[in-house]
């Protein structure tokens, strides 16, 4: 049907353009960008509201990945540099 191959060539379209915007991001020297793609790739229960949007777990599940990854090895350095010295 004609509908659904609109649908299916925008969703092409959408996918190469999303993944040059993708590639662009994080090869920028300007900006740190980090991809969470593969986060969810062993996940094997439900994590979208709709396809989309994620749902409590989701949001979970990528809160502690970024805490893991981005926030814990940089809280020592902090904490040591905020700390009196005696």
């Amino acid at each position: 049907n004609e509908t659904n191959m609109k649908l299916s060539e925008f969703a092409e379209v959408f996918r190469k353009t999303y993944l040059a915007g993708e590639k662009k991001a994080l090869s920028s020297k300007t900006i740190r960008v980090i991809s969470l793609k593969d986060a969810f790739k062993d996940i094997q229960e439900t994590i979208y509201i709709d396809g989309q949007h994620y749902n409590a777990k989701g949001n979970e599940l990528l809160s502690e990945l970024i805490y893991q990854t981005e926030i814990a090895p940089n809280l020592r350095h902090v904490f040591l540099e905020n700390t009196p010295q005696s």
